[in-house]
């Protein structure tokens, strides 16, 4: 195994971290594999390409296999968006966000005007 200095001399900008941006595949090949025989290599490259074939496969065979899960979260998410709107425009005084915006100033007002004797007399206390 080649130490770290020698090979940050061989490849002063690179590194042999995998997730690295500045990944050097050489460096990986001499940190870790400097004694494998080329054949093992050539096994070595045939199983990652197995594993990358498995990972891209992988999202798909999932969606493939639930595809009707996904399909009546869409219709559901559907229904509750039109029924949304629909109350949205039977709201008075605009919309159902408005009116939730205006309820929630009001609780805080609220909790100010309750607090705000506690609050000046712990402020006064620290």
């Amino acid at each position: 195994r080649s130490s770290d200095l020698e090979l940050e001399e061989i490849y002063p900008e690179g590194s042999g971290e995998i997730r690295a941006e500045n990944f050097v595949p050489a460096w990986y090949l001499l940190e870790y594999h400097r004694n494998s025989s080329f054949e093992d290599l050539k096994i070595g490259l045939g199983h990652l390409r197995e594993q990358v074939a498995k990972r891209k496969r992988g999202p798909i065979e999932f969606v493939k296999r639930n595809i009707n899960t996904f399909l009546r979260c869409y219709d559901t998410l559907n229904a509750v968006n039109q029924m949304l709107l629909r109350s949205e425009s039977k709201c008075e005084g605009g919309t159902m966000t408005d009116k939730m915006e205006r309820l929630v100033q009001e609780a805080s007002k609220t909790a100010e005007n309750l607090f705000s004797d506690v609050l000046q007399r712990k402020e006064k206390a620290d």
